[in-house]
């Protein structure tokens, strides 16, 4: 609370920028993990080993090495196939711990789909990287070429990287520990859709954000699917005269969504 005659200072406003094409992505983000001083926490659902997947192992490796601590979390289906045996033993370092989301067992094998899409880079609580882009080739101009995939990235500073490491170390307990706080300060938040009370404040909130449109909406989305209810909320807005924009793959990992 702040003290009689003394106006308390207003929650200080994140900064952010943007990232459309994974080249820039990824060089913003081996910048960050090459300046690490205390520690690395990365969560992918895609970390191949490919040209991209073993840039990222330098640059882990490197800071494990300047004494920086290393958290690496990736998902056990994302990645079964793409982060092999070779790239497992070079993250073979004290500094460094790594492990596989929800692992597949036998006695597991109903609840395989339970998995972890969540792309996320924090670094000495002072950056954040979050989005949709995995760490592979198929998201590079450079090495995969004009049909890369394209995503979208929010690269943070300010109060919401500390919000974001506490989500990152909620996934990263076994099992895992609901977080004390698990949304931002002032009026900026990251929201998590682990559960489904969280999925439905995330639901409400869009909506809420649809329905005060005056000017347009604009979503962009790989797999979209909405519920009745969003659709109609779309055509509300844009009966009232918002412009409603929606970029969608014009060629999809999953031909279902098309239907």
């Amino acid at each position: 609370m702040a003290q009689r005659g003394v106006t308390a200072a207003p929650p200080t406003r994140p900064r952010y920028a943007l990232h459309f094409e994974g080249d820039t992505l990824y060089a913003a983000m081996l910048d960050a993990i090459n300046s690490a001083a205390v520690c690395v926490r990365l969560e992918s659902y895609i970390f191949a080993n490919d040209e991209v997947g073993n840039a990222f192992i330098d640059a882990l490796v490197g800071a494990a090495r300047r004494g920086a601590s290393v958290r690496l979390h990736v998902d056990a289906v994302g990645s079964l196939f793409a982060l092999d045996a070779n790239m497992q033993r070079r993250l073979a370092h004290p500094k460094i711990a790594w492990r596989w989301f929800h692992p597949l067992r036998l006695h597991q094998l109903g609840d395989y789909n339970r998995r972890n899409h969540r792309k996320l880079l924090t670094v000495d609580g002072r950056l954040a990287f979050l989005g949709g882009f995995n760490i592979h080739r198929a998201s590079s101009r450079r090495w995969y070429g004009p049909t890369r995939w394209r995503d979208t990235h929010i690269e943070i500073e300010g109060p919401l990287v500390r919000q974001a490491e506490t989500l990152f170390d909620f996934l990263w307990k076994t099992p895992p520990k609901e977080p004390a706080h698990l949304y931002g300060e002032g009026p900026w938040q990251l929201l998590s859709n682990h559960s489904p009370e969280h999925r439905n404040q995330m639901a409400a909130l869009f909506s809420a954000k649809i329905n005060q449109a005056r000017d347009r909406v604009l979503v962009t989305n790989p797999y979209f699917v909405p519920e009745r209810a969003g659709r109609e909320l779309l055509a509300a807005a844009a009966r009232r005269g918002v412009a409603v924009w929606l970029l969608l793959p014009y060629k999809n990992d999953f031909p279902l969504t098309h239907w």
